[in-house]
């Protein structure tokens, strides 16, 4: 028995030695990267050469700006929004007023033109469906600013600027 426990220590201490103690290992990645970029505004052109180089210890950057351009502030007011074939029922916050029923029209196009040639006429709504009474194609003049909320409707709303994209 005493040889087997000799055995077991020298076994022991032999793989505590040969083993040591554990150690991370390190990996390392090489990258290189190159971007260009070119900005033109009017006849001025703006290039940046970047060259980006990461080595296990050590990481350089060399950055060479051959034109250096400074952007004008401008400012910019929205945009009423636009209502050409806008579905829906006129809301809150509009300032429309009702000036004429202007017939049967053969298309929206032919009723925003016929709004256009009419003095004081800002808005047309045109009907896509019979309804209330009223034939399919039925044109109504409006004036002032329109708002709608986009819900289906059996007419669908077209300002006047609107022709020249129809």
């Amino acid at each position: 028995m005493v040889s087997f426990k000799s055995l077991l220590v020298v076994l022991a201490t032999t793989s505590t030695i040969v083993a040591g103690p554990c150690k991370p290992t390190t990996t390392s990645t090489a990258l290189e990267r190159t971007t260009t970029t070119a900005a033109e505004i009017t006849s001025t052109t703006a290039e940046f050469d970047t060259t980006t180089t990461a080595a296990p210890t050590t990481t350089t950057e060399e950055t060479e700006n051959s034109t250096t351009t400074t952007f004008a502030e401008t400012t910019t007011s929205a945009a009423a929004p636009t209502f050409c074939g806008s579905p829906g029922h006129a809301i809150d916050g509009n300032n429309l007023i009702y000036i004429t029923n202007a017939g049967v029209k053969d298309s929206a196009k032919d009723c925003v033109q016929a709004c256009a040639d009419f003095t004081g006429c800002d808005v047309v709504d045109y009907w896509s469906e019979v309804s209330f009474g009223e034939p399919k194609g039925t044109c109504e003049f409006w004036s002032g600013v329109v708002k709608v909320d986009g819900a289906p409707s059996i007419y669908k709303w077209y300002q006047v600027s609107c022709l020249a994209s129809m």
